[in-house]
This record gives C-alpha cells, structure tokens and sequence, in this order.
C-alpha cells in the first residue's frame, strides 16, 4: 500500500487526521472495461454457477436470497473469468430484486458498470420490475422509488425520453401498490416534469439529415427547447446562435460572447425584453434565465443601475416566486435542504427539513433548530449536539463524480467537527479541522478503514462569518478533487481512486466519525451525484450572496 494513502488504521480505530492527498495516482489502477461476454459464454457460466448454488437458487425466503447476492457480489469483485464475473453479478441482481433489497441491487449494478460495458442504468429496470412485485414495506418502496427517479434524472440528462417514461411507469406502479401518499405525490412531480419534456423532444423529431447536418430551422427548434423547456441554457444557446430566428439569434450570440458584467447585464436586458413576446412557460423560462444572469453580475454595479436591476429582481421575485428560487439549482441534484419555514414539517413533535430537489429526501432534525440564516433561515448546530439525519437511500450511495454545496458560519475551532459525513471510506466526509480548513475523504472500501483519500481546503473558513463552500469529485476524465470557496476555486489535486464502493451509512449532517457535534450554523445543503463547472459552482454561489 503506498504510505501517502495510509495510516495503518483498522476498523474501530481512531479516525482520520489530516492527510495531504496524494500527488501520483495510486498503486491500484482503474480496472479496465471488459466487452460484455458473448450468450453462448453467460449461458455456460450460468449453467455452471447454478449447478454450485441449486439450493440457493431454489429457495424463495427474501434472506437467503439477500445472501446469495451479497456472496455473488463479493466474490465477482475478485479477479476471475470474465464470463463468470458478468453472470455473478447478473445474478446478484436478480436475487436482490426478489429479495427487494435496493442497496445490494444498486451495489452489484454498479460493479456491473464498473467492470463491464454496459449502458448507464437500463439493466436496472427489469430487475427494478421484480423488487416492486416483492416490496412489503415502506422502507422497501421509498428505495425503489428513489433509484427510479435517480434512473429517470440520468434518462432525463441523456435526454434518452423513451427510457425515462419506461423508468417513469414503474415508479407509478410503485406508488399504487405502496398506496403512500408522500410517494404518490413525488411520483407525480416527476411525471409533470418528464411528460412535457419527452413530448417536446418528440415534437422536435429528427432534425439532421443523412450527413448528420442540422437545418437552422432546427437548430432553432433545439435551442428553444434546451433553453425555453428543459432549462438547460449552456447547451441551448450554441443552437439558438445557429438558427433562424434574428432576435434569438442576436440575444445568444451576444451571451456567448460576452465577457463584462455590463455585458452580461444588457444580454440580461434584451431576453427580459424578449420575454414578453413569448408564451406561458417559455416566458417564465426567460424571465428566470434573465434574474440568474442579473444575480450573478449584480456585486459588480454601483450606482443607479444597481438600485435599477435590484428592483427588478425584486419584482421577479415576486411574479416569478418559487419558479425563480427553484432555478438556484444546477440541474440533477439528488439532495438540496434549505431549511426555510415552508421547507420544514413539524410531525409527531418531530422536526423534518424537506428536500427542494424533487427526489423526496427527508432529514429527521434531532437537537438541531432553526435561526436567521444567510437567506431566511439556517440550521443552527448547538454545543449540546444533534444531528439531521437523510437516511440511505439509493439516490445518496454515489459511486462516481459528485458535488457537495453548502453555507456555513463556524461557531468555534476547538475540536474536530463534521459538518456532512457518510463514510470517510467511501462515499464522502468534510472534517472542520481545528484550524478552521475543511478536508474532504473518500475511500473505495465501503466502510471507514484505510485506505482512503484526504484532501484539504488549504485556506480556512473564518470564526462566526458565513462562507460558501464547495467540494467536486470528479473521476470521469482527468479525474480531480477541488475545492471552492465563495464560488472561486481553491485547491486541486488528481482523484486517488476512479470509484468510490457506496456505503451502507446514513448521510449526516452536524455529526459524523470525530464523535464532536457541530457547533455553528448550516444552510443551504445540496449534493449532485456529478461535477458542476465553474460556471455551475459560482451560479450557486451567486444565486445565494445576491439579489436576494
């Protein structure tokens, strides 16, 4: 093992100190993507490993069915025939669902994809099929329901509509059999935002012609659905340039090319001006891209003009209302906790912040409360300790890239402190060291024993003053972890390992492995299971430090 990346620490040992990460790319290299193995292959690898298991293989009870997946997994993790591996994980798959048992179906998924080149998430949805026939319990159908909308999300990104309806189906028969109004109701957010999506796709239709050329009539008709439907401007605004249309042309060719905040402010003008020429949603989609393009140049005006585009987003604000709030997120966040007094359901004498990202999440407040934050309101963390805890679902056990975003303001530097933990040996961990720097760990072991990566922020977050931190993981590509502070990018080094094996943890937030409870004020806590940019991290920054 190389020594950068260990402490020598067992499991229960005491947890981890600061560790610089480690400049070379460590001793384990990424394994390599194997072809999937031909039928004839699978068939004898399947005929040999149900001669070994018939018994298992034969038994209906959900617990042995849940073992022999969780064998299966372990040991296609281990060097072997190819053919083997991909039918053991198959396998583990198919005795998960009928075990109904999400975290293990969604571990051997990940494996699958990990070692085989297989399509992101489709295999998932026959075997999804078969745990929402044997879900009993209501623990069991909020974990079907959220890897179905972590399925549909990804779907919706590839913008691969076929696949996302089919995932969209099963989520819906889901929420009838589990006859839960909470999941009924996240079930039909997710159908009101996919259906129009997919028929607007659909209606667009195949615009390129046998060359793969695209007419400017449907660069026009792809850039207004990117920016005027799905809200994804950056792409939408590289066809708009390129199509029919002379004001939308004019108005995204002028985005692309500016680089002042005058600039970006007149662009923020003209589509303001735009939208009033426009219908419904495409208005609405308008007005909103215009107030993010004014929040995030609005620090740099002085004078009249900022009093005059500080009014207007005032007035925004209040058309636009949670339609513009809403926009703050970058596109596919799985966690985004706000804690405003909308946001917060008081049940049984029970305190839940609930999730602004449409996945549905929960965090059970315990020992926590609720005071004057950045924006609205924060969560307090006192010395007395407490904890909000998500739970762990599918949709928070991220094994490859990801974001993690908050707001925090340090009531003290006396001990190690975790604001957010889930395993500092898998998926992630941010320590507040006694300096007042942050460190990010995580590991490819699935639970919290070395090795693991540690990575500091290398600047300090100051005592009692809020701060807008950001974290990346990055492992497609040139696989990085970075730090941000205040939306600018602080520290980088390259990503030790290409995967992180999920955890069975529950995501924390206020408390974790130091044993010390947070002692200060969170808010606005958001994960991504992907890199946001530069660009995507400023937004949030922007969007929560002005015009508010």
């Amino acid at each position: 093992m190389a020594l950068a990346l260990s402490l020598g620490l067992a499991a229960g040992e005491a947890a981890p100190g600061v560790k610089p990460a480690p400049s070379v790319a460590p001793a384990a290299p990424a394994p390599e993507i194997l072809p999937v193995p031909d039928e004839a292959a699978q068939a004898e690898a399947g005929r040999r490993l149900r001669e070994l298991y018939k018994t298992e293989f034969a038994s209906r009870k959900p617990e042995e069915q849940r073992l022999l997946a969780r064998s299966l997994v372990e040991q296609a993790s281990r060097p072997g025939d190819a053919a083997v591996r991909f039918v053991m994980l198959s396998e583990a798959m198919h005795a998960a669902a009928k075990a109904a048992d999400i975290a293990i179906l969604v571990q051997a998924s990940q494996e699958h994809r990990r070692l085989f080149a297989l399509e992101p998430g489709e295999e998932l949805l026959k075997d999804l099929g078969i745990a929402i026939q044997a879900a009993t319990t209501s623990e069991q159908a909020e974990d079907i329901i959220a890897e179905l909308c972590r399925l549909a999300d990804d779907a919706v990104q590839r913008d691969a509509y076929p696949v996302a309806l089919k995932t969209l189906a099963l989520a819906e028969q889901m929420a009838r059999r589990s006859k839960d109004a909470a999941l009924t109701g996240r079930v039909r957010t997710l159908a009101e935002r996919i259906k129009p999506l997919a028929e607007a796709w659909r209606q667009i239709g195949n615009e390129a012609d046998l060359l793969g050329e695209i007419s400017a009539a449907g660069r026009t008709a792809r850039g207004r659905f990117y920016c005027l439907v799905k809200g994804d401007w950056p792409v939408g605004l590289t066809h708009l340039a390129a199509g029919d249309d002379e004001a939308l042309l004019q108005a995204a060719a002028a985005e692309l090319a500016a680089s002042t905040p005058e600039a970006f402010i007149a662009v923020a003008d003209r589509w303001y001006e735009l939208a009033a020429k426009q219908r419904a949603s495409a208005k609405d989609q308008m007005l909103i891209h215009a107030a993010q393009l004014y929040r995030q140049h609005l620090a740099a005006l002085g004078g009249l003009e900022r009093a005059r585009i500080d009014k207007r987003l005032v007035e925004l604000g209040k058309s636009l209302g949670g339609r513009l709030a809403n926009q703050r997120i970058p596109v596919g966040a799985v966690l985004y906790l706000g804690f405003e007094r909308d946001g917060i359901l008081g049940q049984g004498g029970k305190l839940s912040a609930l999730d602004s990202s449409g996945s549905g999440h929960h965090a059970q407040l315990t020992g926590l409360r609720l005071a004057s934050g950045i924006h609205g309101q924060a969560l307090e963390c006192p010395a007395e300790g407490g904890a909000a805890d998500c739970g762990k679902p599918a949709t928070l056990r991220l094994d490859g890239s990801l974001t993690i975003s908050l707001w925090l303001m340090p009531g003290e530097f006396g001990q190690r402190r975790n604001p957010i933990f889930k395993s500092y040996g898998s998926e992630l961990a941010i320590t507040q060291e006694t300096t007042g720097i942050l460190s990010f760990y995580y590991g490819a072991n699935g639970k919290d024993i070395d090795p693991y990566q540690g990575f500091t922020s290398a600047a300090a977050v100051p005592l009692k003053t809020w701060t807008h931190v950001a974290v990346v993981r990055q492992l497609e590509g040139a696989a990085r972890l970075i730090w941000y502070f205040n939306g600018k990018r602080l520290n980088e080094v390259a990503a030790a390992y290409p995967t992180s094996r999920t955890s069975d943890q529950p995501l924390m937030i206020g408390r974790g492995y130091t044993g010390y409870p947070y002692i200060g004020q969170l808010d606005e806590i958001a994960l991504w299971p992907r890199a946001l940019n530069d660009a995507e991290v400023k937004q949030v920054y922007d969007g929560s430090a002005a015009g508010r």
